[in-house]
């Protein structure tokens, strides 16, 4: 988790106004990743976040959640398309 940790640090203190994330909660215990997902959610804030993760814990970060099929993004089967 440590490495996670580091990387939103980093992520913090550029202030980009676009984050791009895979599996940022990757190979971490379910307290190390709500940690690190809370920390996620206050650096999105005003930013555009990008997110791919196999984390049911990280598909409930908000916002539109999209699927991969047949190399194309589409609509998640029942999420909802509004923002969160």
């Amino acid at each position: 988790g440590q490495a996670q940790r580091v990387a939103i640090a980093r992520a913090f203190l550029k202030n980009a106004p676009l984050l791009l994330l895979d599996e940022p909660t990757a190979h971490l215990d379910p307290v190390t990743e709500a940690e690190v997902l809370e920390s996620l959610r206050r650096l999105a804030l005003g930013r555009t976040v990008v997110l791919a993760s196999h984390s049911a814990a990280a598909h409930a970060f908000g916002g539109r959640r999209l699927d991969l099929r047949d190399g194309r993004a589409v609509p998640a089967r029942g999420a909802a398309l509004s923002r969160a």
